[in-house]
């Protein structure tokens, strides 16, 4: 029983309420289906469309004030859509609601509720309708909203929480069908948070329904233990103005703005141009990762923290398959894989051709899927699938493009991972250190900038208070880099 608000690409939003004059509804003979007109969407701002989505439920008053719900016929969305019921010799009284579930009606007044929790992609919006004849029902909002997004969100759960400083959910009470906007909350059930459910990774752009009047907003992700935000995700809006009808639009935030976390320092260019002159020649070939299964470190992740306080430890590079009991699959498997390397031409700076990356002997990857649970508030985190951190290559025989100058190797999947030839890089101020062996070369993937925050003690990260990182955050928190390093075995 939800209504959605479509969005065009990206676009931000904005709707009016329909201000005309409402005559008084009449009573309506017996009916079993109406058509319900959403909102006049002609004065619509970048591209908002209010329409009925599949499964939408509508409350149909009846003259004793009860209310039977009329359930779209078909899918949407739709502007106009057809609503029936499966109760028999409905006798309406021209008035109408959306959302169904919780509407009231006594008199002129009209109660609907707003939820406090969404799922993520469907927003209930407020409304009211009232007969314009026959089984036509032309419907007004009853609210303003407000529009957030937030881009660049990491693949482990999260919800959605925005907090006011007055109630902005429960039993919206409506005292007169005839200016739908003139609303307020009852008292008994109404509170000051949302709570936005089934987040996806990447980019949301969503919609919530808010009563008109001023607000101070607090906007944060919170991790599915209900405990840990996101960090960086914390916005606070004070004095936000919401008009009925209208969308007052957030600031967005981006959780990967500004300069990559892990800045490092490496070979000096007359190092990197000796590497290359001496290894592309060797570029086609046969490539392990460093090790094949011996205690060579061939995989790497840097992680944990990145706090530059005395009171934070600094980040490290970990070896995941150092920590088998963290996988739902262990990631050990990955430690034999093979990149087999074939060149195509090279010319202006440009080299093509095509990688295989392929399991190795075991004829196995790793699956990616976070399993360890040794404390209770790793649990909502078991069975987390972390692909999108480590799965960066594509399986199978692609083709591929390096840029000789910039070392940045284009993969067929989009991937743009670095090269790193063989050297010292240092991450950090100093703190820590990576060494690529000579004839070796490693591909570094950026991750993210999740820097978890400690100032005035505020408790966004689970080892904030231990000060030291845990596997938690190294791999599934706070990853800011993924590098394989990779040694020649043969010829092709």
């Amino acid at each position: 029983m939800k209504k959605t608000m479509i969005l065009v690409a990206t676009a931000f939003v904005a709707c009016v309420a329909c201000n005309k004059e409402i005559e008084n509804p009449a009573p309506q003979a017996n009916v079993t289906s109406i058509t319900a007109v959403a909102p006049d969407t002609k004065t619509t701002v970048d591209g908002l469309q209010v329409q009925w989505t599949t499964g939408d439920q509508v409350a149909l008053f009846q003259t004793s004030g009860a209310a039977v719900p009329f359930t779209l016929q078909g899918e949407g969305p739709v502007t106009t859509g057809k609503f029936v019921s499966s109760v028999s010799s409905v006798l309406p009284n021209g008035l109408a609601a959306f959302p169904a579930e919780g509407a009231t009606n006594t008199g002129s007044k009209i109660s609907v509720v707003i939820p406090s929790e969404f799922a993520y992609g469907t927003t209930p919006i407020p409304m009211v309708g009232v007969s314009a004849g026959g089984t036509n029902f032309n419907f007004s909002l009853c609210t303003g909203a407000i529009n957030i997004i937030v881009k660049d969100i990491p693949p482990y759960p999260s919800k959605l929480v925005v907090t006011a400083d007055k109630n902005i959910t429960g039993t919206l009470e409506i005292p007169n069908y005839e200016n739908p906007t003139n609303a307020s909350f009852a008292e008994e059930g109404a509170g000051k948070t949302f709570t936005v459910t089934n987040i996806p990774k990447g980019n949301i752009n969503i919609t919530l329904p808010i009563p008109a009047g001023t607000y101070a907003l607090d906007v944060r992700l919170l991790a599915a233990d209900n405990k840990t935000y996101v960090p960086r995700s914390n916005k606070k809006n004070s004095s936000v103005e919401i008009e009925a009808g209208k969308i007052a639009r957030l600031k967005t935030i981006d959780l990967e703005f500004g300069n990559p976390a892990a800045s490092y320092t490496g070979p000096g260019s007359s190092e990197v141009s000796a590497w290359v002159t001496a290894n592309m020649t060797r570029l086609p070939g046969k490539w392990n990762v460093l090790g094949n299964n011996s205690t060579k470190d061939g995989i790497k992740v840097l992680g944990g923290g990145g706090g530059y306080g005395t009171n934070w430890a600094y980040p490290a590079f970990v070896c995941p398959y150092d920590k088998t009991w963290d996988w739902d699959d262990s990631c050990y498997r990955e430690s034999d894989n093979e990149l087999i390397i074939k060149v195509s031409g090279m010319s202006g700076g440009q080299v093509t051709g095509t990688i295989n990356w392929w399991a190795g002997a075991d004829g196995k990857f790793w699956n990616y899927i976070w399993k360890y649970n040794g404390a209770a508030q790793y649990t909502p985190f078991v069975g987390t699938d972390l692909s999108d951190y480590y799965d960066r290559i594509p399986k199978g025989e692609n083709p591929f493009t390096l840029d000789i100058s910039s070392l940045k190797l284009t993969l067929s999947n989009g991937e743009t991972p670095k090269i790193l030839t063989s050297g010292t890089y240092t991450f950090f101020q100093g703190k820590p250190t990576l060494t690529i062996p000579e004839g070796c070369f490693a591909l570094m993937f950026h991750i993210g900038n999740m820097k978890p925050s400690i100032k005035d003690n505020n408790p966004d990260w689970f080892n904030s208070e231990s000060g030291s990182p845990r596997d938690i955050d190294r791999f599934l928190f706070s990853p800011l880099e993924y590098v394989i390093i990779f040694e020649r075995t043969g010829d092709l």
